[in-house]
């Protein structure tokens, strides 16, 4: 049965059946929390697509949640937003929130860039495998390639 304990592990098993290289790292800013990196790209012969990775990790829910885990996943585009570009970037951002079958757009405090997040609730009951990660992949993918080259425009 899935849990917070154990869901990252099976996403990583499952994850690797795709093709993708997904490791751990388990301190963040001093802070000890379990979170997985995905790198989907790792065999691009591109140098900027075969480090880009997207960071897995349990949404803590302590006993709030009866029945299921959620599980946020997380990556940044390399637009950094500044004085210049505000604006323009938050526009895009509320315009094409819409457009999203799965996440939203933000800008993260900590780096001031553009980000992806998305929380997919997991239940208990559910069998991780290959191809569920597949569809959510390709999900939180999509404005990676749908949206990049405006957001780098901006």
């Amino acid at each position: 049965m899935i849990n917070e304990n154990n869901i990252l592990q099976l996403i990583k098993a499952e994850t690797e059946k795709l093709g993708y290289k997904a490791t751990f790292i388990s301190e963040l800013e001093n802070i000890e929390i379990n979170v997985l990196l995905v790198y989907p790209f790792f065999n691009d012969e591109t140098e900027n697509l075969k480090n880009w990775n997207f960071s897995l990790m349990v949404f803590p829910m302590e006993d709030d949640f009866d029945g299921s885990v959620l599980v946020q996943l997380f990556w940044e585009f390399d637009t950094v937003v500044n004085n210049l570009n505000s604006d323009a970037i938050h526009k895009y951002i509320v315009k094409n929130n819409i457009r999203l079958p799965l996440g939203n757009l933000g800008v993260s405090d900590e780096t001031n860039k553009v980000h992806y997040r998305a929380t997919i609730p997991i239940p208990f009951n559910t069998e991780i495998n290959y191809k569920y990660l597949a569809d959510v992949f390709d999900l939180a993918l999509l404005p990676l390639t749908m949206l990049s080259a405006e957001i780098s425009a901006l």
